[in-house]
């Protein structure tokens, strides 16, 4: 996974990315806490990883909830600067190959946020490889990514112009037992929270999936009402 120019400046080039905003931060630690908590580590000593950390979102979580032992890397060099001077000085700018080469079985977590989906297919799945063997037993891989299995997420693949690749719940699963695990689970990012708006929208997306699994074929237990999706996969 070498570096390109396409990730020399990403976190310049791409208007899709907070350069630090407090407020955005939280929000979006607050979505990682609803999605992530029955999975965290109980020992805030735990060892984790954050492979293509970017501007430190999911590092300034892991802060937030009390983890001390965290460590991010990304190949884009701006994002580890902003990391560096908003949120921890446990960042490098390196790529997962050449870090991850240099551990076995050590971490306790390792997760990539919308990442995976950027990486060039011939090296994914010796990147989920790797990715395993730097578990330590019992540990955890979450990889959160867009969801092909809704119509509606063309536009999430392709407004990124690194975007390599798309995945459904089964792709995912493919992808994770190739890289040596056994034990996974693929859910839908879904909000607990409640208003009008959401409900309207819970009705429209119902009747989308119903005619698109009855005239198209569409799987009855896909996850068509979520935009993203997310793996957690244990050694």
């Amino acid at each position: 996974m070498e570096p390109s120019d396409l990730y020399n400046n990403y976190s310049e080039i791409n208007s899709n990315i907070h350069v630090f905003d407090r407020n955005y931060y939280e929000i979006t630690a607050s979505e990682y806490d609803e999605m992530y908590s029955e999975y965290m580590p109980k020992n805030k000593e735990a060892k984790i990883l954050d492979i293509g950390c970017g501007n430190g979102i999911f590092l300034y979580y892991l802060k937030k909830y009390g983890y001390v032992n965290n460590m991010g890397i990304d190949v884009d060099k701006s994002s580890v600067d902003i990391v560096k001077e908003n949120v921890t000085e446990n960042v490098s700018n390196t790529d997962a190959f050449a870090f991850l080469n240099n551990f076995n079985k050590e971490y306790d977590m390792i997760i990539m946020n919308e990442v995976l989906e950027h990486i060039n297919k011939e090296q994914i799945i010796p990147l989920i490889k790797l990715i395993y063997s730097s578990l330590s037993k019992g540990g955890i891989f979450i990889a959160y990514v867009p969801n092909m299995e809704n119509p509606f997420t063309i536009y999430t693949r392709y407004n990124d112009f690194t975007h390599t690749i798309g995945y459904t719940q089964n792709s995912l699963t493919m992808v994770l037992k190739l890289g040596g695990f056994s034990d996974i689970v693929v859910k839908p990012t879904t909000s607990k929270k409640r208003t009008i708006k959401k409900y309207i929208k819970h009705i429209i997306q119902k009747l989308t999936k119903q005619f698109l699994v009855t005239f198209f074929e569409y799987p009855k237990n896909g996850f068509l009402n979520s935009m993203r999706i997310y793996s957690i996969a244990k050694k």
